[in-house]
């Protein structure tokens, strides 16, 4: 599963080299036990420069992408100098299970190789919101329409798992059917509505991307093991953000490569009933803990 955080706009220096970055995006290439699970990812942006320098237009964005298989046990932090689609996708190219996305465009790019692409479902549900507020008068509850009938869907399939049995199709068909009307809803009704911001209105937008990815957005009722949002990612986001927080900035692109891979392995380990001093203890003994290796066919 992929999920993506956005955060404020941050920036670094541009002497961190192509070779750095590579070397932080195959961190945890070794890993390859985890091909065919779920993973969830957030995209965390440096909040500070991460080198102050006197020639500031030479800086970039760094950015943390975070890792997380659904258990919430293994997890991966790892360094980017940026979220073009050419690193995501070549980190990722090991992976070939279910992915959660926050509409991060460049996932698609991965669609050939997985099993499938859930969009977080918490992300549609803050996008709906936002338009809901919009206007005018209650006009925009179409999208209303779309968080009850996404919340009655997980409820159905929750409840269904509960019971150890498939969810209702004629229950879910008609959810389907009700979420496709809303959505062509707001594509109709605000196609050629006037918007003072850039573009399409954004009640257009989001009607457009909601027929688009209905069979993503979807996913979670057809597999029952794929979670519908991508929250375990960011819960994992919380500790580099209060690294942060506490710490200001990391100094350089190495720095933070180098923090986001003892954090993953401490973080792991602990997850996994090890403390932090046992973890560095096997670490530097040249035995480090690892991830018991899923029995193969």
């Amino acid at each position: 599963m992929i999920a993506a955080w956005r955060p404020r706009q941050a920036r670094v220096p541009s002497r961190a080299s192509c070779a750095d970055r590579d070397r932080a995006e195959r961190t945890f290439d070794d890993d390859r036990h985890c091909a065919t699970y779920e993973l969830a990812a957030c995209f965390m942006q440096a909040e500070q420069p991460l080198l102050p320098t006197p020639a500031p237009e030479r800086w970039w964005a760094a950015q943390v992408m975070v890792i997380r298989t659904p258990d919430e046990r293994l997890v991966w932090l790892s360094a980017l100098a940026s979220r073009r689609a050419a690193g995501i996708t070549a980190m990722l190219s090991f992976f070939a299970g279910f992915l959660i996305v926050d509409g991060y465009s460049a996932c698609q790019q991965l669609a050939g190789q997985l099993k499938g692409i859930q969009q977080c479902c918490q992300h549609v549900i803050r996008r709906c919101r936002a338009v809901a507020r919009l206007g005018p008068g209650g006009l925009q509850s179409w999208a209303t329409d779309i968080i009850t009938v996404l919340r009655e869907a997980q409820q159905a399939v929750q409840d269904a798992a509960a019971r150890g049995q498939p969810a209702d199709a004629d229950l879910l068909t008609g959810l389907r059917q009700r979420y496709d009307t809303a959505a062509a809803f707001g594509i109709t009704h605000n196609r050629l509505r006037d918007w003072d911001g850039d573009g399409n209105h954004p009640g257009y937008a989001l009607g457009c991307w909601l027929a688009g990815h209905a069979a993503q957005v979807w996913l979670f009722t057809t597999e029952p093991g794929v979670e519908w949002t991508g929250n375990s990612a960011e819960r994992a986001v919380k500790g580099p953000k209060r690294h942060q927080a506490v710490s200001g900035y990391w100094h350089t692109q190495d720095t933070l490569g180098r923090w986001c891979r003892i954090r993953s392995y401490l973080d792991s380990a602990r997850n996994h009933g090890l403390t932090a001093l046992e973890a560095i203890h096997a670490a530097l003994a040249g035995n480090p803990w690892l991830p018991a290796t899923p029995a193969t066919d």
